[in-house]
């Protein structure tokens, strides 16, 4: 083959390699969103993990095979787009026929089935992967000497998928998103029938694309054929939606989630309520239809404006209205537009509503449209598409109550920031003086959930100025929610006596108020102490009560005391930060035994935390499969070089580096523009493909450095530390100070802020590749194996770490495992 072909060769070959990414990142994005829907969010990963150890696995292979795959790779190029179509039907056919359910996996007899499905999903995910690990990896052999290239290639071909299926996500469901997706194989295969069909014959190439295109059209009617609708029989939409009279009002497709507007009779305003309803001379809370996201109810939303709102009389959070004639209100959510009615029936002098998410907010805003379109003006109501940092950072308004709405933090994983430490002095600072701040806690599965609010508002008070936050708090509840009142100023005993006897109207439980005699109060509904010594609850001969049991310890005379035991508990009710944002994050490693033996004991929201230590388990099982199995194959490759093992160890620990380390920063940015964008899936699709297009741009730039690859490494690595050291210490603080900015410039600011670590990035993977010389085609594929294995190890070890020690540690352990590159870098001199 002359140059100039070999020239156009390569350059198809490069251009697949782009495609090959594209369809790869796509298809792995898309079974997030699918595995939402599915299953549960927590699992998807578990299952998704192993199928992206087969990129792993193809570098093992081409390691130990070479030869055989450089002789035949004019067939494996061209064989393996169409059987990435193949293996699509196969994964997407596995995909909608696994039996497995989640909820199963928590009974203590029926998950070893449960484990058999998982290996299920694994065997039909696998081999997707693992042949474009193969499609990609050859390409590294066989332009070796051009690996800043293709690397810059398969990055920008990842960053455009990112793009691309975000794009979609905002008009297809889920369950249809792969037709958008699988174009782009026949883009590879025109691209390689193009270069090859004087190789080939041109019948075999016809017939190749006749069954490809057949294929394709049995994808798209199987894929189309699966209703929107489709949900498994374990969540909770799917009885709701077999419901008889049931009507789906609306619908809407966004990256977020699968939102559903539902009418039927189960549907109603589910605000916290007394049980009085005889004795106060109220009605009941009323009818609704119900929002619910990728198979969850998340919130009601308004159906009509009621004739009768009697029933605030009896809500768990009418005492702040109490205590403030006319007051102005800000609520954080709105409970699908409920919230402003009742707030609205207490006469309100302004309210305003913050209401987060675009979908919600959309459904509340046309709502009140259809119903009433001068409600909100005649009221004084305005609902903002706001989170509370940037509302209240632009706004300095002082408010007699703030608060939160009883949904809110289930709506959308985002919402969690809003009940941080950082939050709560905000809100605490946006108090006039005397005003409250209204926090509901649910207590339906673990009563422990409001000590750890309670422990973050102790926090903020602090932060505030406030010595002794015992003064200045008060928890009352009902048998299913906890509500906390906070106040700027210290509740006086009038305070505590209108709180006192609305409660006792009411039947309201009173865990905490200033000056509380635990013996002396009354007990309405019972809330033993779950015990997950045995798993079983504290046996008591009388009601009690585990919250003011708690709280008694928590704000006794000795703070030492309350510390100790907040810190001793047997979870984690640590202070919720805007670094360890995770409100359903309350397991302790330490405690791995106990609560693995009782797992059916604990809430579907906590159970990510024991699938990520399962999934760190088996990562890094495999992990070490991938550093030592070809060792010892490759030492009879390489018998000839005077310190090879030398060269091993550097390899494994700078390539293994290189995989934590990306992953750890690319995890910390999306939390970080989480906070900053108000927006979980925007912050990922622009995180990463701002990461991918930058990295890959920095690779190709590295190729300046090919005679001199370490020489590189020492231009680029000040950058990165420089970059990663104000990550650390300068962001949160930075991005809240701007946080109030128009959404199009944050895009702005989050692209330049993001942009440079990625170009730095860029540098370190194609520069090792370039040191190993000329023999790059033996450990190129390896190393590419090594930064797969630790790169699927960097997710669950990340986000297990973050909810012990937070993000900023992670960023540092990056920090350190780029600053080691400096000492493991496999120098060329080690090869000669």
């Amino acid at each position: 083959m002359n140059r100039d072909n070999a020239s156009i060769l390569m350059q198809t070959n490069i251009l697949s390699v782009f495609f090959v990414s594209l369809f790869s990142l796509s298809f792995e994005t898309f079974l997030t969103r699918y595995f939402d829907i599915a299953l549960f969010s927590a699992y998807s990963y578990w299952i998704i993990s192993i199928a992206m150890f087969g990129y792993s696995l193809s570098g093992v292979f081409l390691s130990l095979f070479k030869d055989y795959f450089y002789k035949k790779r004019d067939f494996f190029l061209l064989i393996i787009p169409p059987l990435l179509l193949v293996f699509t039907v196969v994964a997407f056919i596995m995909l909608r026929t696994n039996p497995f359910n989640p909820l199963k996996i928590q009974n203590e007899t029926l998950w070893k089935n449960q484990i058999a499905y998982v290996f299920l999903y694994y065997a039909g995910l696998f081999p997707l992967f693992f042949m474009v690990g193969i499609f990609i990896g050859l390409n590294f052999i066989i332009y070796h000497k051009e690996i800043t290239k293709i690397y810059a290639m398969d990055l920008a071909g990842a960053a455009v998928g990112a793009i691309t299926i975000l794009a979609l996500m905002f008009f297809i469901h889920p369950y249809h998103i792969v037709i958008g997706i699988l174009p782009t194989i026949f883009i590879i295969l025109l691209i390689n029938i193009r270069e090859y069909y004087k190789r080939i014959k041109i019948i075999s190439l016809i017939a190749l694309f006749t069954v490809c295109f057949i294929i394709f059209a049995v994808i798209i009617y199987y894929s189309l054929s699966i209703s929107t609708l489709s949900f498994p029989k374990f969540k909770l939409i799917y009885s709701i939606l077999h419901i008889k009279n049931n009507i789906i009002k609306n619908s809407i497709v966004s990256p977020s989630g699968f939102y559903l507007v539902l009418e039927n009779y189960t549907e109603y305003d589910d605000i916290p309520m007394t049980n009085n309803y005889s004795v106060l001379n109220i009605s009941s809370p009323p009818k609704s239809y119900g929002i619910y996201k990728d198979g969850e109810r998340i919130s009601p939303l308004l159906k009509k404006i009621p004739s009768d709102f009697s029933y605030v009389k009896g809500a768990l959070s009418e005492f702040p209205y109490i205590t403030h004639k006319n007051p102005t209100v800000l609520l954080i959510g709105s409970n699908g537009g409920y919230k402003i009615l009742e707030s609205v029936y207490n006469k309100p002098l302004k309210c305003t509503a913050l209401v987060p998410q675009k979908p919600i907010y959309r459904l509340i805003n046309d709502t009140f449209k259809k119903l009433n379109s001068d409600y909100l003006k005649i009221n004084r109501v305005t609902i903002y598409n706001l989170s509370p940092f940037s509302y209240i950072t632009k706004n300095k308004d002082k408010y007699d109550i703030i608060e939160v709405a009883s949904d809110f933090l289930n709506e959308h994983f985002n919402n969690r920031f809003s009940l941080t430490e950082d939050a709560i002095l905000l809100y605490i600072n946006s108090l006039k003086y005397g005003g409250i701040l209204s926090i509901p806690v649910s207590i339906a599965e673990l009563s422990v959930y409001p000590l750890k609010m309670i422990n973050t508002i102790i926090t903020a008070l602090k932060n505030y100025g406030i010595k002794d936050p015992s003064n200045y708090i008060m928890v009352y509840r009902t048998a299913w929610t906890c509500q906390i009142l906070v106040s700027n100023r210290a509740f006086s005993k009038s305070d505590i006596d209108k709180f006192k006897k609305f409660c006792d109207a009411r039947s309201f439980d009173t865990p905490y108020y200033p000056g509380i005699n635990p013996s002396s109060v009354t007990i309405w509904n019972d809330l033993p102490a779950v015990s997950f010594k045995n798993g079983t609850y504290d046996a008591s001969n009388s009601p009690t009560d585990s919250i003011m049991t708690a709280l008694t310890h928590v704000f006794s005379s000795n703070a030492t005391s309350g510390k100790s035991f907040l810190s001793s508990n047997f979870f984690n009710l640590s202070p919720i930060t805007i670094d360890k944002p995770d409100f359903y994050s309350i397991l302790r490693l330490s405690k791995l035994p106990v609560l693995f033996s009782h797992i059916s004991a604990l809430p579907q929201k906590e159970i990510g935390y024991l699938i990520n230590i399962i999934v760190l388990v088996q990562s890094i099982l495999f992990a070490l499969f991938i550093l030592f199995f070809p060792v010892f194959f490759l030492k009879k490759k390489l018998k000839s070089l005077r310190s090879y093992s030398s060269l091993f160890r550097k390899t494994i620990l700078y390539f293994s580096a290189l995989g934590l380390g990306y992953l750890f920063i690319e995890l910390s940015l999306i939390e970080k523009f989480s906070f900053f964008l108000e927006n979980t899936s925007t912050s990922f699709g622009i995180i990463l493909s701002t990461m991918l297009i930058f990295s890959g741009i920095g690779s190709s730039y590295s190729s300046k450095f090919k005679e001199n690859p370490y020489k590189g490494l020492l231009k680029i690595i000040p950058f990165t530390i420089a970059d990663l050291l104000f990550f650390i210490l300068l962001l949160d603080r930075f991005i809240i100070s701007i946080i109030a900015l128009d959404y199009f410039l944050k895009v702005l600011i989050t692209i330049i802020l993001v942009a440079p670590i990625s170009f730095t990035m860029g540098w370190f993977f194609p520069l090792g590749n370039l040191s190993f010389g000329i023999h790059s085609d033996i450990l190129i594929p390896w190393a590419w194996a090594i930064n797969g294995a630790f790169s699927v190890v960097s997710t669950p070890l990340a986000k297990i770490l973050s909810t012990i020690v937070g993000w900023k540690i992670i960023l540092s352990f990056a920090l350190l495992l780029y600053i080691s590159t400096i000492i493991t870098f496999p120098k060329t001199q080690e090869i000669e």
